[in-house]
This record gives C-alpha cells, sequence and structure tokens, in this order.
C-alpha cells in the first residue's frame, strides 16, 4: 500500500480466525520507496544479487531498444516468493509454495517502445519465512551477432536459457525456420522470428517453430518483408539437461512452371532445409504420371495450389492420393496419379514441392507426363 501524502499515520494488525487465548506472534514493518537505482548493462546478462527486506519494492532502471528481446530471471537460496516485472514486457515469479532454492527463467518478450524501462522486483508473501531473504535478479538482453539467410547457428542451452541472432531479409518472400536438436532424447526447444516493431500489443513473433522428442513438430513458414529480423531459440525448461540446437531462417523460392510433356525440369537444393516447388495447370480428371530423380534422400508432395495463394500450405485435404512419397538418391520415383474431378481438386494450378532429408542438398529432376 501507499500512504494518501505526508503526516502522522496509525498502522494496525489484525489476525483473524486466531484459536489461541493468547493471540500470535506477528512481524509488522513499514518500508520507504527507495530511488530508482541505475542497473548498468552487461550484456548478456546483467545480474544483481540482493537481500530482499520484508514487504519491500525496488525498483531499477535500464535502456532498452525497440525490437530487443529481453528476458528476466529470479534465482534464491531460500523459499522467498519474489516477482520481477518490466512493466507491459514481461514478468516472471518464484513459485508460491516448496522449501527452494528457486531458479526461474522467462522466455524472451519483445520491446515495443524504446526508452528506459524500469524493472520492479516485491516480494509476494505474507508468510514471514517466504516473504524475505536473498535473490539475484538477472535482466538477459543480449547483442545478438548477423547472419547470413540460409546459415546454420549452433549452440547449446541450459534449462530455460534462450539465445538469439540477427538475420536481413533482402526481398519479401515466404520464409521457413528450421530448428533442430543435436543432443538425443529427451529435448525441447522452440523458436521464433520477431519483427523489428510491432503495433501490436503483447507482441509474440511472425511466427514459430518447435521440436520435441516427445511431441509432432511444428514448422514455421510465413511471409516476411524486406528487413532486418531476429531470430531466437529457446529450452523452454521440460527437461533438466543440456540442449544442443541448430537454427536457420531458410528462404523459399516461388514455384517453377513446369510443362506437361515438356522437357525435364532440373533443379538444385543447395542449402540445407531448402524446399524447391514447381508448379503445373492440370484438368480435372485427366491422368498425369510425374518422374523425379534427386541425388539425395528426401520426400515429394503434390497437392493443389491453396486458395489463399499460398504455395507452401501442405494443408491434408489438398494433397493428391499416394503423397506424400519417399524419395531415395539416385533412383528414379514414378507418381501415377488422376486428378479427382470434384469441388476440392478439379482443374486449376497444382505444386510439386521437392525436400530433402534432414540437411541433404543435391540435384533433380522432374518430368511431367499425361495421355
Amino acid at each position: 500500500m501507499a500512504t494518501p501524502g505526508t503526516g502522522a499515520f496509525t498502522l494496525s494488525a489484525i489476525v483473524w480466525q486466531c484459536r489461541s487465548s493468547t493471540g500470535l506472534p506477528y512481524t509488522l514493518r513499514v518500508n520507504n520507496v527507495p530511488a530508482v537505482q541505475p542497473l548498468v548493462p552487461t550484456p548478456p546478462l546483467t545480474t544483481q544479487a540482493l537481500n530482499l527486506p520484508l514487504g519491500q519494492v525496488l525498483r531499477f532502471s535500464m535502456p532498452l531498444a525497440q525490437g530487443d528481446l529481453v528476458g528476466l530471471g529470479l534465482t534464491t537460496t531460500g523459499p522467498l516468493s519474489a516477482n520481477a516485472s518490466i512493466a507491459g514486457v514481461v514478468a516472471i515469479g518464484t513459485p508460491g509454495g516448496g522449501s527452494g532454492p528457486f531458479a526461474v527463467n522467462s522466455p524472451p518478450a519483445f520491446v515495443n517502445t524504446g526508452g528506459d524501462a524500469v524493472v520492479t522486483l516485491r516480494s509476494t508473501s505474507v508468510v514471514l519465512e517466504r516473504a524475505r531473504g536473498p535473490v539475484t535478479l538477472a535482466v538477459q538482453r543480449p547483442v545478438p551477432p548477423t547472419v547470413a539467410l540460409n546459415t546454420v547457428r549452433t549452440g547449446t542451452l541450459s534449462p530455460q536459457g534462450w539465445a538469439s541472432v540477427r538475420v536481413d531479409v533482402p526481398a519479401a518472400g515466404r520464409y521457413l525456420l528450421r530448428v533442430a536438436a543435436t543432443t538425443p532424447a529427451p529435448y525441447d526447444l522452440a523458436a521464433t522470428v520477431w519483427a523489428p516493431s510491432s503495433p501490436v500489443p503483447g507482441y509474440a513473433g511472425e511466427f514459430s517453430s518447435t521440436v520435441s522428442s516427445s511431441a509432432v513438430a511444428v514448422e514455421g513458414l510465413g511471409a516476411l518483408a524486406a528487413g532486418s529480423y531476429t531470430v531466437s531459440v529457446r529450452h523452454p525448461g521440460n527437461t533438466p539437461v543440456d540442449i544442443g540446437y541448430r537454427v536457420s531462417l531458410v528462404d523459399l523460392d516461388a514455384p517453377v512452371a513446369l510443362a506437361v510433356n515438356g522437357s525435364a525440369l532440373g533443379g538444385t537444393l543447395d542449402t540445407a532445409g531448402e524446399r524447391d516447388y514447381a508448379s503445373f495447370n492440370a484438368t480435372g480428371g485427366q491422368a498425369y504420371t510425374l518422374r523425379v530423380t534427386p541425388a539425395f534422400a528426401g520426400t515429394l508432395r503434390v497437392h493443389k495450389l491453396n486458395p489463399n495463394g499460398d504455395w507452401t500450405n501442405r494443408s491434408d485435404f489438398l494433397a493428391l492420393a499416394g503423397t506424400p512419397r519417399a524419395l531415395a538418391a539416385g533412383v528414379e520415383t514414378v507418381l501415377s496419379f488422376t486428378v479427382p474431378d470434384d469441388a476440392t481438386f478439379g482443374s486449376g494450378s497444382y505444386i510439386v514441392e521437392i525436400v530433402g532429408e534432414a540437411d541433404a542438398t543435391g540435384s533433380y529432376s522432374l518430368r511431367l507426363q499425361s495421355p
């Protein structure tokens, strides 16, 4: 609570539901409001060791720039129940139960408005042994290195840890965010692409990818305008071991026209994670044969172009029967199909997708025939 002004005030302590005839002991402390203290940034991690008094609220200022990613952490030696926050950006708290010690770290949060931010730290318990004690406040604000588009970045993360890189996108287009674990199961990783600015309160990034040894992976695909983006990768802390990672942002070229009964179309996957696309116009009820010979192991998919024009969309309801189909290095794969003449498929534009297995690269050829 805050007093409404200056002068003399009366404080009272009330104990309710007391079954003791002699009452209960209590501790009453009156705190002043300390001035906001500057917190000098020491990227990537700024820490401040403190002994938090009963009921005290401490505030620190730190310069943040628009588009920064920032995280907070709290480490205690005992059962202290505390909360740290940057208003409108990020908040984190230690557990409300348990004997400690505690170590909690927030995911990266986006800074929408630059300037001097105030980091507030307070105890959050009315139980004496949980309402005061030693705590280390941490502010994670790395200066991300710049890496080239289609470049794989590797590293290792401890539980609840995260890292980031900057990637310059030269032109508007569609992009794929790839993340993979380089250590054996169990593992969980989450990656996100962040724009340099956003008018959206609580902005959570452009798109994200996740990979887990215990769940289906989620691929991050989306449209990006030209600009400088930040890519973060995080260990959510679901497993207690360090996890190695590989992360990259890959550009996806627009489909190349594939002529029916025309010459073979040659292409190359020259970047790990790249996907190549070709498009052809098909007639509902017509039979086709697609021949693919890759120099790598991978997967072939054929689907009708999504109504929204997104050629990267793999919606199951638009996939042709018999796909996806595995590709073997140096072996011709023959896919024969008839385009259903119905409301879902019928005449229109169709997409052929070629993707390498894991980080496979190499050349391939495509030929489409129809009687």
